[in-house]
């Protein structure tokens, strides 16, 4: 870090163009002084209770941002001075005419003290006058303080030295692009035989955008009444190329058509995002655009800035975690419901959802069975679904766009405890949960499948 002060006023030779506010008078005088020759005086009579000297510069509009935005002075108010409390703050007027205050300073009389206030480049830039106040408490006299080295102070912090990371420590973030045709594009890969490879300025692959719906309050400010998740827009900028025209037209419609082919399907596509230590995240894109070309481009190389549309927004694990029970005998006989669970717990479950944000399950429910009940004890969520499997049936239910089908497809959603009914989510970390099956018997089990979902990749 570095300082640099440069000194704005001395008053060693006059006023420099200071002037009193109201009744306060200003003169320059050669003593008492911090350093140098000369000081500024200023004087009024104050009366009792709390009093003010101010003064100021006058010197108009104008940019003195450039010498750093702290200022200081040095003031004393003089040993015999009469009063209380006296206090002292540097001000800055801006353009407008309005007042900005520094920080206030306990003064002691008999003693040189020094002011500071930064009030920021921004108002330094167009400012109209720097003063001072200088106030005491029952004063109850004509009283005189002093002013001496108005400075003003750069301050520059020099950036520190970005750390050297060995090479080999590095490692190397890898990315596909599936389409959907279910074909596999390499992205990141730049052996010279590949074509093409991603460069720098991919963004967009952090945390998507919140809409906020607000209501106004009636002693100013809003309430939030209502979160929405917004879908998240990628950037993904690539190079082509090609040793000949056609080589670099065969590759360059190739990966073209694969990314199109999601606006034409209306099927997305997969990007996946691999680290070095083995772990992977993916996320539902579509084609927004980006392959329209650019001048002075397409004959031997290109360089599409591709925007790809995520609905959804948040990166999920590739692999599913899965949840599976089976039912057990042991259930005291006069409780007619036979609770599902592994060997290993009996009664409530515990499930762990590793990722940032809510993950909704996918379950599959297998006979013999008459109704289920699955109850998140974490949230209090609960939903029932009456119907009648036999064994070996089973039915599916899905919970982020709710859809619950039979054994053969059939849409049973009418079956839910509606309206009570809740498809729930899965909260990030720790959830206890606990499946309640009437008519179990041997065969019947419950599976439970979820991605692990985050912000970003």
């Amino acid at each position: 870090m570095a300082t640099t002060v440069t000194t704005r006023y001395t008053w060693d030779a006059g006023l420099q163009g200071w002037v009193g506010e109201g009744a306060t008078s200003v003169a320059h005088v050669t003593g008492p002084t911090q350093e140098g020759t000369g000081a500024l005086q200023a004087t009024e009579t104050l009366g009792a209770g709390f009093g003010e000297l101010r003064f100021n510069d006058n010197s108009g509009v104008r940019d003195i941002s450039g010498p750093g935005s702290l200022l200081t002075a040095w003031v004393l108010v003089p040993a015999d001075a009469t009063g209380t409390a006296w206090q002292g703050r540097i001000e800055v007027q801006d353009s407008g005419f309005g007042w900005n205050a520094g920080p206030n300073f306990s003064l002691t009389p008999g003693v040189w003290q020094q002011l500071s206030y930064d009030p920021g480049i921004t108002l330094l830039s167009n400012c109209r006058s720097l003063g001072f106040a200088i106030g005491g408490t029952d004063v109850n006299a004509t009283q005189s303080i002093y002013i001496d080295t108005f400075q003003q102070t750069l301050i520059t912090v020099d950036p520190e030295p970005e750390p050297e990371i060995p090479v080999d420590q590095v490692g190397n973030m890898l990315a596909t692009f599936t389409d959907p045709d279910g074909t596999v594009w390499q992205l990141t890969d730049t052996a010279h035989e590949s074509g093409w490879f991603t460069t720098f300025g991919v963004g967009g692959w952090g945390a998507r955008p919140y809409e906020f719906t607000l209501d106004p309050l009636p002693r100013g400010g809003d309430s939030v009444r209502f979160i929405r998740a917004e879908p998240a827009r990628l950037t993904w900028p690539l190079h082509i190329w090609g040793e000949t025209h056609l080589e670099f037209v065969q590759r360059y419609r190739a990966l073209r058509r694969a990314f199109l082919m999601t606006v034409h399907r209306g099927q997305s596509g997969t990007l996946r995002v691999s680290r070095p230590d083995g772990t992977a995240r993916e996320i539902d894109v579509f084609y927004e655009e980006g392959w329209g070309g650019e001048p002075g481009e397409n004959w031997l190389y290109a360089n599409p800035v591709l925007t790809l549309l995520a609905p959804d927004g948040y990166w999920r694990d590739v692999q599913q975690t899965t949840v599976y029970r089976e039912f057990a005998a042991g259930s005291p006989y006069l409780n007619p419901y036979r609770t599902v669970t592994s060997s290993q717990v009996l009664g409530d479950t515990t499930i762990v959802n590793p990722g940032e944000v809510p993950a909704w399950p996918e379950w599959t429910i297998t006979g013999p069975a008459s109704a289920i009940e699955a109850t998140n004890n974490t949230t209090g969520q609960t939903f029932t679904i009456t119907y009648t499997l036999t064994a070996g049936q089973s039915i599916t239910i899905t919970t982020l766009q709710p859809t619950v089908r039979g054994p053969v497809g059939e849409n049973i959603a009418s079956a839910l405890n509606w309206p009570a009914a809740y498809l729930w989510p899965l909260l990030p970390g720790s959830n206890s949960v606990s499946f309640d099956v009437t008519g179990a018997g041997a065969g019947t089990t419950i599976t439970l499948s979820y991605h692990a979902r985050y912000e970003g990749a």
